[in-house]
């Protein structure tokens, strides 16, 4: 299977003048269950309809297929720029650290600590939708993408990028849509190609803010994960296979004190149904749908709150991110160290000749990956075909490896070691008793000749016993 690259979030800020405030884009109602089938898309406006040209003219470029709206991804893309209005409306560094009933906070002047003085008077707009309800979200370095969507029932299986501009700028200028393709640019695209678009205005301030989400539509789920549920309860999943590539499908089921994995079955047609009954334990779980082999990411990847309340998922890092190659490999490897301490199995070893090679893997990658985005159509499926051989050269057996190689943002790398494993199906592979050894490897992207690409793959390898 072709690994494949996907765009990290990016948030791209400008301090704003406060004013009046601009009105929120119309969105759908949340869901209790995580679905991305497709609603009719709304009707675009003249410039969403621009916007969705000049996009898909520039992905065209790279190589990519022209996306086609969807309902679901302009859906997400109004949540998107709703939340990138509400944090630009409530300030960053704290700046406003309350909302008074006259609309008027104190605030302390440019360079001070954030506390609240009586040195300047400055409006505060408000949160209607009520986006801002963590304490880190005044933030504005980043959106929380992921636990927004996921709060709203949505699987967040998409690349998302919002951006900040001069009001006077009628519309994105092609090097504005050129550096968002080449940060969404998938290798390849597995399914069908999806676009949303939604672009808020807000004169007041001088400034308005598009949101473009692109998805590659590789599996529509009609009947999801309950976001709350009964412990020990019961759920349907069911939908249709687009990625004929994701047969056989796999759910992983990550609980408390288990980890699952069982085939679904997906007919001709590419329908699928499932029940599937949740251990007795209360607590969080991780429902995943997707291929167990291959670097192609899990498409389906949500979670399910059994007898307790819903909290901030999937979690988001606190601190700096990592420094270098090193310092991400370490992270890493301490995450799964703690996640295989807290299902009480024996730590893994990373043997120093297996760690070399796994680092030699992803600066080869890196390599092919390069030469991908630079025209070549077969640069990455030549990579992956010839991994037995340079294992074998390196005195291993490949078909004793079993892991994934993953290309990553700067965000992406300061969000992996958060949520390591990354669902359930990597989880159950990292829970498995008689796997002893891990190969763990971080390479740099050079990036001299395309500034958007991302710098870091990391790749990792478990060592299975003889006949597995």
């Amino acid at each position: 299977m072709t690994p494949k690259i996907r765009g990290s979030l990016g948030l791209f800020v400008s301090l704003l003048a406060l004013g009046a405030c601009a009105e929120p884009v119309a969105m759908l109602p949340p869901s209790d269950t995580y679905v991305n089938a497709e609603p009719t898309p709304r009707t675009l406006t003249v410039d969403e309809q621009k916007f969705i040209d000049g996009m898909n003219a520039e992905l065209m470029k790279l190589g990519m297929p022209a996306a086609t709206v969807g309902g679901y991804e302009m859906n997400a893309a109004s949540v998107l720029v709703n939340l990138g209005l509400a944090k630009l409306y409530r300030g960053s560094n704290r700046a406003f650290a309350e909302d008074k009933s006259d609309d008027i906070a104190e605030v302390s002047p440019p360079g001070g600590n954030a506390q609240i003085t009586s040195s300047v008077n400055t409006s505060v707009r408000t949160d209607p939708l009520g986006f801002l309800s963590e304490e880190g979200d005044i933030d504005l370095s980043r959106l929380h993408r992921d636990q927004h969507l996921t709060s709203r029932g949505m699987p967040f299986d998409f690349y998302s990028d919002v951006q900040v501009i001069p009001y006077e700028q009628r519309e994105l200028q092609p090097k504005d849509l050129l550096y968002a393709a080449r940060r969404a640019h998938f290798y390849p695209v597995y399914g069908q190609l999806r676009i949303g678009v939604a672009i808020l205005v807000d004169g007041a301030d001088d400034k308005r803010l598009y949101a473009v989400v692109l998805r590659d539509e590789r599996l529509n789920v009609t009947k999801g994960v309950p976001r709350t549920i009964a412990p020990g309860g019961s759920f349907e999943l069911a939908g249709q296979v687009i990625d004929r590539t994701l047969r056989p499908l796999m759910v992983g089921v990550q609980g408390p004190k288990s980890i699952t994995l069982d085939p679904i079955e997906v007919q001709e047609d590419g329908s699928f149904h499932a029940t599937i009954k949740l251990p007795d334990p209360p607590g969080l779980y991780v429902v995943s749908l997707g291929r167990a082999e291959g670097n192609d990411p899990v498409p389906y990847n949500v979670a399910a709150f059994a007898g307790i309340e819903p909290t901030p998922w999937p979690r988001y890092p606190k601190g700096k991110p990592p420094a270098d190659a090193l310092a991400l490999a370490e992270q890493i490897g301490q995450a799964v160290t703690s996640f295989r301490q807290t299902y009480g199995l024996p730590v893994l070893t990373i043997p120093p000749n297996l760690a070399a090679f796994e680092k030699t893997e992803a600066q080869s990658y890196a390599e092919a990956l390069r030469a991908a985005r630079q025209g070549s159509a077969t640069a990455l499926a030549d990579w992956d075909a010839k991994k037995g051989a340079r294992a074998a050269a390196a005195g291993f057996d490949a078909s004793h490896l079993d892991g994934r190689m993953v290309v990553l943002s700067n965000i992406a790398a300061q969000l992996l070691p958060a949520r390591f494993p990354p669902d359930a199906i990597a989880a159950h592979k990292l829970a498995q008793p008689n796997v002893a050894e891990l190969g763990l490897g971080v390479a740099v992207i050079p990036r001299t000749s395309d500034p958007s690409q991302p710098p870091y793959v990391v790749g990792w390898d478990l060592v299975l016993p003889a006949g597995k």
